[in-house]
Parts: structure tokens; C-alpha cells; sequence
């Protein structure tokens, strides 16, 4: 097995402590009395990392004695004192000593354990110590435990499950530890301790990316294609759309376009074209490399990433070598981590508790690439209110979740540029407003998760205060991401349909266990959740039709929630709630070329803008459910055909098959969409 050297534990751990604590959402640390540090305790903290890892470890520890005197509770201290400790032991030729420092370390942990049962980072802490200590010292039971439970509380969590593997491996259980390292690479294909392991086991390891640099997209003409023209003019048939160096060159009826010789010429009769898709509410858990093909091969060309695991720092890599060319993916806008309350509810979100902190995030997030700042529900007033104000100074849009403490009223005034899933409309506009904000104000999860708002809400619907809020959205300009498909897909839990549909193979094990895609909610659940989206659609509806501007949401990869997928599942129901096909495209593309400020060069197909867009074999303005029938997708003016999307689809497949090797690849022939 592979050497697990203390000093990679330690450089982890000290990211963990500040980037994934606490790791479960139900189970959070809260409710375990372990408050979240102040801004002087992290501070210590990451001035005691920084002499860790300049070796000097007796100043690291004075620094979090320190801070441990003022609270000896303090898990996120506890658990740095447990990694310089390890540290000291790898650092040193003495065997007395490694061992004294090595019992230190594990008893750290164990401390921060009692006060902090849910602590991952104190988990994996324990665990490693456990996997690592000579006998008699070691417990490989114990550190089992402790890594089962932290890959419970933290699935996406890359070490999380690669210790685990470790763990298998210790007990013998040789198969498990297989299958630990093969999810390790699910997370991060190059996470090069798990490839080692596996090559090792005599396991082929595939590559995720290819081994050669993307060439240059090729000039092509298509002809005799109809272009849909999405600002509602008359669609325009018999057209024929050039493309080189990623832009339209020309477009005109195909009788008068005269075509450079030699330029590849694809024959698009009977075919439609419309502008690249967006789904404007995302999240990527685990390795981003895995979306990709998905959204690609459904005609999402671009995203707005809403918040999850991946660093800012990579995110902008990442945006880099896509606008390059250098990599397949779609287009990204996104906000970095979400900002939230005290106690946040998911894990690496910005912690905020009053407007100075708020003001702050915003500077911070402003300073690393956030394009904008996402708001969550358990914001402060006040940090709110701050952050709205810091967000206008910085020229930096804000969007969101309605928090709990402000009304849908008052996050419109405060320049809130999109509310996601409906959020703060049912309390604003019930009849019993004042009393629903009371069940908010208490700031319990349980007054949000619970169907106790949205049964009164929904019981107690007031048109007259509807009118009035849609009014105020269409003239502030507050735009609505319903993702309408959030409440389908958690009425779809209970349905057998749910656990046989095929999209199922292009999701991992560790998404689905983290949301709990398949775990069934109670009859009464499911009722309640039908009446929701029976009523959402009206909502919808009823906002479309006020002047209220709409953009298409999925939420993926949330339950039952597929990347590019489930975006084509959204229109449908954007359709059901009484927008016209042309209106249901709109939210897709012009819409958010609008909202994004870049309608010049995306959202309609025009000479001279980028060519982002999708070949379709059916009218989508005649069934809104055409936009699943894809013959091509082009996607910065490169040409990807009905062949080449399926191969992505199929390289995805092949991927998620190395999870269970038991699993039947998939044959290439017989795989579809």
C-alpha cells in the first residue's frame, strides 16, 4: 500500500478544517453544541498552519494551546493541534517521540470527537492516526469506523473515500478497497494515490481526458437549415449559417450565400437550428469532467455554477482553457462558494454573522473571480442588507436564495437579481404573511424543509398580494429560476420509474448517496410535494404572464436532477405552466444572454456572434419536447455531431462502469441517449 505519509494528512486536514466543516447537512455540527469559530480563532488557526508548514511546529503549537485555553471545546483548534502533532511525529528520527506525538495526535482528536460528533476532519484525523500507528497502538477497527462515517457524512469527499479504500484494504477486505479507490477516481480521475492502488491491484485505470490537445475547430457551412429566430420574428427556412474561428460569418438564404471553396459543407434540410442552451442554476460535486459530456450532448452550451465543491482557483482554470478551446465543457458564470449564516447548511460555504462579515465575503469573493455573489437562507438580516450594498459598490450582481429573515418584497428592492426556486414568494404572498415569518424568524431548518409554510401558504394564497409582488419583480427587473424540476424530481423518489431509468448510468454512486436520490419519502410527503408543484406551475404562470422575467433551472445534479438532462424535463414543465414554446426556448437562451449582459455575442443567431447553437431534427416551437431530439450540437464553433455525442455520452458510461466492476460496459452500438 502506499506510504501515508503524516505530512500530506496534515496539508489536507488544514484544508478541511476550513473548506468542509462541518460535511453533512442534516447531522450538522450545531446541533452538537460545537459552534463555528469566531474570525480571531481562524485566524490563529491559519497563522498556526503557516508554521506547521515552515517547521516550526512548537510555535504552531503554542498558538492553538492558546486558543484551546480560552475553549477547550474548540474542535477546529483541536483538530490543528492533532495535525501538527503528526507532523512532529513524521518530522522526527526519535521512536519515542514519533510515538509520543502520534498518542497526542489521536488524542486531539478524540477530544474534538466528544465535542464535535460529526466533525470530518477530526474523523479522517482519527482514522489516519488509527492506519498509521504501530501496534500496539493502532486500531484498525476504530479507524474504519471513522472513515465510514466520514465518508457518510462527506461522500464527495476525495480522501474521505480514498482512506476508507485504505482501511478495506488493512481488514482484507480486498474488493471494498477496489471499489473505495475506483469512486476515489469518480471524484478526481488524477488523484494519483488511488491510480497507484489500483494499478497495484492489477485494475485499469482510465484516463478521463485525452491524451491529446483538442485541435482547432474546423470552418464549416450548414445549409438548407431553418433558423429559428428566438426574439419572436418569423423563423427563416432554407438558410444556409457559416462558421469559422468560432463565429457566424455569414448568414443568408442559401440561394444567395456564396460558400469558400473547399470549406466542409453539412446538409441541414428538414433540420432547425436554435441558439446554445443555458441552464442557469448548477452545482458541480466531485470532478467536473464527468458534467461535461452530459451537458454538452444535450445542447447546454452554457451554465451558471451555483455553488459546490469545486475552488474558485480551478473554476477559473477551468473557464480558461474551455473559452481556449483547450478543453470541452460549456460555458461557466459562477459565484464561488454561497454565502450564509452563522451555522451554514452546506458545506464550504462562506460563513457570515453580521454586516461587517457580509461586506467583507463580497470584497473576498470579488478579489478571487466570483463573477457573482450567491445569498443563501439563513443570512442575517443585516449581512444581508450589507452584502446587497457592498455587491452595488463592487458592480457585482447578487442572486440567490430569498433568506428566511428578509421578504420577497424587500430582496426585490435590494436589487437581488434572481430569486432561485420560488423562494420567499409563498410567505409573501399569503394572507397570513406576518405569522409565516414568525415560523421563519426562528431560524430552524425544520421551517423551511418542513410542508408547515407551504401548506398555509398555499391554503391561505392571496391573488391581490401575487399581484402586487409580481408587479414589483417585472419593474425591478427581478428575475425568477423556478427549477420547476427540483419538486418533480423529489415526487419521482417514490416511483419505481425512478430507480430504471437509463440516465441513471451517467450518475455516480457517490451523488446519488449524497442527496439520497432513491431513499422513498411517505405517502404524505408525496402529496404535499404534488400540491407544491401543482401550485408552483400556477405561480409560474401567473408570473410569465405579469411581465415577470423567467430562466430555466435544473439544480443538478440534486435528486433525480441529471446534468443537460433534466434541463429539456424543465422546459416541459415551463411549457405545462402556460408559457408558449417561443416564450420556454427564451428562458434558455436570449434570456439568459440578457441577464448575463451578453447579448451581443450569445442568445440569438445572428452574423458576427459566437457560435453557440443546436441542430434539432424537429420543430421545437411546434412540441417544446423537440429540444431532446438533437442531430448536432456546435459549441464555440466547433462542430460536434450526432456521433460524437453519443461517443461522449458513451466515454461518461464507460467511466461511472469502473465504480462496479461487475457492471457490463457498455457497447457502443447499442448505447443511446
Amino acid at each position: 500500500m502506499t506510504k501515508l505519509k503524516s505530512s500530506r494528512v496534515c496539508f489536507f486536514m488544514f484544508l478541511l478544517t476550513f473548506m468542509f466543516l462541518p460535511g453533512n447537512v442534516i447531522a450538522r455540527t450545531r446541533e452538537q453544541g460545537n459552534k463555528p469559530s469566531n474570525h480571531r480563532s481562524s485566524t490563529s488557526i491559519l497563522r498556526a498552519q503557516k508554521l506547521c508548514a515552515n517547521g516550526k511546529f512548537n510555535e504552531a503549537l503554542a498558538v492553538i494551546d492558546k486558543l484551546l485555553q480560552q475553549n477547550p471545546r474548540n474542535a477546529e483548534a483541536l483538530v490543528c493541534k492533532g495535525n501538527v502533532l503528526g507532523e512532529m511525529s513524521e518530522n522526527t528520527n526519535d521512536m519515542m517521540k514519533q510515538a509520543q506525538y502520534g498518542m497526542g495526535a489521536m488524542q486531539a482528536f478524540d477530544q474534538a470527537l466528544r465535542h464535535a460528533p460529526n466533525n470530518v476532519a477530526a474523523r479522517i484525523g482519527r482514522g489516519v492516526s488509527n492506519l498509521t500507528a504501530p501496534a500496539p497502538f493502532g486500531n484498525v477497527d476504530i479507524a474504519f469506523s471513522d472513515l465510514q462515517k466520514a465518508v457518510e457524512l462527506a461522500p464527495t469527499l476525495v480522501e474521505a473515500q480514498f482512506y476508507l479504500g485504505v482501511a478495506y484494504y488493512k481488514k482484507g477486505e480486498i474488493d471494498k478497497a477496489k471499489s473505495a479507490f475506483q469512486k476515489t477516481l469518480l471524484l478526481d480521475p488524477d488523484y494519483l494515490p488511488a491510480q497507484s492502488e489500483l494499478k497495484k491491484m492489477g485494475v485499469k485505470v482510465h484516463k478521463s481526458t485525452p491524451s491529446t490537445p483538442l485541435q482547432p475547430p474546423e470552418s464549416f457551412a450548414l445549409t438548407h437549415v431553418t433558423v429559428i429566430n428566438i426574439t419572436g420574428k418569423q423563423s427563416q427556412s432554407d438558410m444556409t449559417v457559416v462558421v469559422s474561428d468560432e463565429r457566424i460569418t455569414a448568414l443568408g438564404k442559401t440561394s444567395k450565400i456564396s460558400i469558400p471553396e473547399g470549406l466542409k459543407v453539412i446538409d441541414a434540410t428538414g433540420k432547425f437550428l436554435i441558439p446554445g442552451l443555458w441552464d442557469m442554476h448548477t452545482h458541480i460535486i466531485g470532478d467536473p469532467k464527468w458534467y461535461f459530456p452530459l451537458y454538452l450532448a444535450n445542447g447546454v452550451t452554457g451554465i451558471r455554477y451555483m455553488h459546490g465543491s469545486i475552488p474558485l482557483e480551478e473554476l477559473l482554470a477551468i473557464k480558461e482553457k474551455i473559452s481556449r478551446g483547450e478543453m470541452l465543457g460549456p460555458r461557466m458564470i459562477f459565484s464561488g462558494p454561497l454565502i450564509d449564516g452563522p451555522d451554514p447548511f452546506w458545506p464550504g460555504a462562506v460563513s457570515v454573522k453580521n454586516a461587517t462579515e457580509g461586506r467583507q465575503a463580497v470584497v473576498d469573493l470579488k478579489n478571487k473571480g466570483a463573477d457573482f455573489i450567491k445569498v443563501y437562507s439563513f443570512l442575517p438580516r443585516e449581512a444581508y442588507f450589507a452584502i446587497s450594498e457592498e455587491a452595488k459598490k463592487k458592480s457585482l450582481p447578487f442572486a440567490g436564495h430569498v433568506p428566511l429573515l428578509v421578504s420577497a418584497f424587500e430582496a426585490s428592492d435590494a436589487g437581488q437579481m434572481s430569486m432561485e426556486h420560488l423562494e420567499g414568494i409563498y410567505a409573501a404572498v399569503s394572507t397570513h404573511s406576518e405569522r409565516i415569518l414568525e415560523l421563519m424568524n426562528r431560524g430552524d431548518v425544520s421551517a423551511l424543509t418542513s410542508s408547515t409554510v407551504y401548506k398555509e401558504a398555499m391554503r391561505d394564497y392571496d391573488d391581490e398580494k401575487a399581484k402586487a409582488l409580481f408587479s414589483k419583480f417585472a419593474k425591478n427587473n427581478t428575475w425568477q429560476v423556478p427549477t420547476l424540476s427540483v419538486f418533480q424530481g423529489l415526487i419521482r423518489k417514490s416511483e419505481l420509474s425512478s430507480r430504471t431509468d437509463l440516465r441513471l448510468k451517467y450518475i455516480p454512486s457517490t451523488i446519488k448517496e449524497f442527496f439520497g436520490w432513491q431513499t422513498p419519502k411517505t405517502p404524505n410527503e408525496d402529496i404535499q410535494m404534488q400540491r407544491h408543484l401543482k401550485k408552483s406551475l400556477e405561480i409560474v404562470g401567473e408570473m410569465n404572464r405579469a411581465g415577470v422575467r423567467i430562466m430555466a433551472g435544473t439544480d443538478s445534479p440534486y435528486v433525480n436532477c441529471f446534468p443537460g438532462f433534466t434541463l429539456h424535463d424543465e422546459l416541459s414543465l415551463l411549457a405545462d405552466a402556460g408559457l408558449s414554446p417561443l416564450e420556454v426556448l427564451q428562458t434558455a437562451t436570449l434570456n439568459p444572454a440578457e441577464y448575463l449582459d451578453i447579448s451581443n455575442s450569445l442568445g440569438t443567431i445572428e452574423e458576427g456572434k459566437i457560435a453557440d447553437f443546436v441542430l434539432l431534427e424537429a420543430n421545437p416551437l411546434e412540441e417544446i419536447s423537440n429540444t431532446k431530439r438533437i442531430a448536432a450540437v456546435i459549441t464555440n464553433g466547433r462542430f460536434l455531431s450526432k456521433s460524437d455525442l453519443k461517443k461522449m455520452l458513451t466515454g461518461v458510461e464507460e467511466l461511472l462502469a469502473n465504480e462496479n466492476p461487475s457492471r457490463r460496459k457498455p457497447n457502443p452500438q447499442t448505447s443511446n441517449r
